[in-house]
């Protein structure tokens, strides 16, 4: 089956999944296809919970762990994730986890920006992650928004991947 939806809530306010300001929700796919034709956000100022098992995901922009009182987790570990725009961790403070694994794939066509110390991804487990259109993965600095440069490299955010010949398994990142 497929759902198709204009910009959608998990976890923020009145009339969204979660209901009410500082609530909860989870959305799981394990099949199909939901597509957003504008932004999905997870744990504004929630609990918001994307699972994507199979299937595939699509939106123009996905933000997680938006506000200082959000919480965002993404975990992909099996179908497609794809992002057109930018997809954003933490932009305001929030806690925000991506996780991808086991066969998932995230796909985020205009960059991701990890943009505070509260964001954190872990891609493992034969995931893979495409950054596409020459965007960028990257840290940046919240209160200059600027590039910091080097993911994971300059105290802004957590980066961790597993490269084949790991111990943790395989992953791959294609820019």
């Amino acid at each position: 089956g497929s759902i198709t939806s204009d910009r959608s809530f998990v976890g923020y306010s009145p009339g969204s999944l979660g209901g009410v300001t500082n609530g909860s929700g989870t959305v799981t796919v394990n099949g199909g296809t939901w597509t957003s034709s504008s932004v999905i956000q997870l744990g504004d100022s929630g609990s918001g919970t994307l699972n994507v098992n199979g299937g595939t995901v699509n939106a123009q922009a996905l933000t997680v762990g938006l506000l200082s009182n959000g919480n965002g987790l993404v975990n992909v570990t099996g179908g497609t994730l794809g992002i057109n725009n930018r997809l954003s961790l933490s932009q305001f403070g929030g806690a925000a986890t991506l996780n991808i694994s086991n066969g998932g794939t995230v796909v985020a066509g205009g960059g991701l920006y990890l943009f505070s110390t509260n964001a954190a991804l872990n891609l493992e487990a034969e995931g893979t992650l495409q950054i596409l259109n020459g965007a960028k993965l990257s840290t940046v600095d919240p209160a200059g928004w600027g590039d910091a440069g080097r993911a994971g490299m300059d105290g802004c955010a957590c980066l961790f991947m597993s490269w084949p010949g790991s111990r943790r398994s395989s992953g791959a990142v294609a820019a």
